[in-house]
């Protein structure tokens, strides 16, 4: 049952727009319920379950209670400074902890090998409903035009800032994707690497749909790096294939990376107005972070950027998760946001150096290059805070972590850690052992 709650949350989450949200209660919505209803099935769990000893504690614990931490710090920092919107603000803080509590709970709701394979199965075909939908959007739409207003963006809203989101929950899971197809040889079967080479080249169609130029970078640069690992001749078709982009890319994709730069009526080159605001907001977060070390509060960038940029501006977002996280929680939640993102990338190493099962070790590499989009995709816009972008790649890290306890159990018993330490301690006070006579 557990697992069965899991599956209807990853099926959910990314698709709200075609359930119903709302329950007319500010703050409360289906998700919130899902969620409840989820670990009531983990704390009610039948009578023989009970009696199994409990999975060991999570591999990323302590930093996420320290991401926790920051945030109700910042939360604080907001209703201190006197926030016209302290609702707004805890509701911001609800969703950031809600969301991420779905690391544990697939941590939690997996019991076996079979259950975490076939949840990551069902992560990706999620995924390829949301490419597909965005494919269908791009066909409706046209690409051989780029317009603002007409870009995909899947189940994610309209509007270019979630066309933006939706590439980069593309591009984190194709990078997953890539990396089971190019990684997983002898020990991924050949047909399931096929299925995720395909399950890539789905992704990269519907990043296209989206005409988002940071996605394209994203895809770009990972593809690039797992080309290099599997083979550098591969790598340097990739990179061949990606400097001809003008020969085989629709020409709305064309027009939109060439757009970056415009030129004046007086020859001179400029950024075209998208990517000029990012940098007026980025300067403003800086400033922002510079005058409050501590953080101007939660939610709070918004309000604190309106007097710093232009009036030509229309987002008020940070378009930069370093910078917003810095901004509003101040320079100790930079560091602990740096810190998950770390504990992430660990948590895929750890599983990379399990041999057995064998695809453990591809899941690892796979985490380690999601890791990668992550990071990337937190530079031009800030994804981690889009609950519904980031909802699967928590699960995704919860099934991995379980994964990992499950292969390698004894790497996170902090008591065989410590027992370990002490007979090593007794064994240097006994001193060299005497040859017997």
């Amino acid at each position: 049952m557990q697992a069965f709650m899991l599956a209807v949350l990853i099926v959910y989450t990314p698709n709200q727009l075609h359930f119903p949200t709302s329950l007319g209660i500010m703050g409360v919505n289906v998700f919130n319920i899902l969620m409840l209803l989820a670990f009531l099935t983990l704390a009610l769990r039948p009578p023989e379950q009970r009696r199994e000893p409990p999975p060991p504690v999570p591999p990323m614990t302590r930093v996420l209670l320290c991401y926790y931490g920051v945030l109700a710090f910042a939360l604080a920092m907001a209703w201190l400074r006197g926030s016209a919107h302290p609702i707004e603000d805890a509701v911001a803080f609800k969703t950031l902890v809600s969301y991420s509590l779905l690391y544990f709970l697939a941590y939690y709701s997996v019991r076996t090998e079979r259950q975490i394979n076939v949840l990551i199965v069902l992560t990706m075909l999620v995924y390829l409903g949301a490419a597909g939908e965005a494919i269908m959007q791009g066909i409706e739409y046209g690409l051989n035009d780029f317009t603002h207003e007409e870009r995909a963006s899947g189940p994610f809203g309209i509007g270019a800032g979630n066309s933006n989101f939706a590439g980069v929950f593309y591009a984190i899971f194709a990078t997953f994707c890539l990396s089971i197809a190019l990684l997983g040889k002898g020990r991924v079967p050949f047909r399931w690497r096929v299925l995720a080479l395909l399950a890539y080249v789905i992704g990269c169609l519907a990043i296209i749909a989206t005409f988002s130029r940071q996605a394209m970078l994203i895809v770009a640069v990972t593809t690039m790096l797992l080309a290099l690992r599997r083979n550098p001749l591969i790598a340097l078709g990739v990179i061949t294939v990606m400097l001809a982009y003008p020969l085989w890319a629709p020409e709305g994709v064309v027009q939109r990376i060439e757009m970056t730069q415009q030129r004046t009526l007086t020859g001179q080159e400029v950024l075209e107005s998208s990517a000029a605001s990012r940098y007026e907001l980025w300067r403003a977060g800086v400033e922002i972070t510079l005058r409050n070390p501590l953080g101007v509060g939660l939610n709070q960038f918004q309000h604190e950027v309106e007097p710093l940029i232009p009036k030509w501006i229309e987002a008020r977002d940070a378009q930069n998760m370093y910078l917003r996280f810095a901004a509003e929680a101040g320079i100790q939640g930079l560091l602990v946001f740096l810190a998950v993102l770390y504990a992430f990338f660990r948590l895929g190493t750890w599983l990379a150096r399990v041999d057995h099962p064998p695809v453990a070790r591809v899941y690892g590499l796979a985490a380690c290059m999601a890791v990668v989009a992550i990071v990337l995709g937190n530079i031009f816009s800030s994804t981690f805070a889009f609950g519904e972008i980031m909802a699967n790649a928590w699960v995704l890290f919860g099934l991995l972590a379980r994964a990992a306890v499950m292969a390698a159990p004894q790497a996170t018993s902090m008591e065989v850690e410590m027992d370990n330490i002490r007979r090593a301690y007794a064994r240097w006070q006994e001193g060299p052992r005497q040859a017997p006579r």
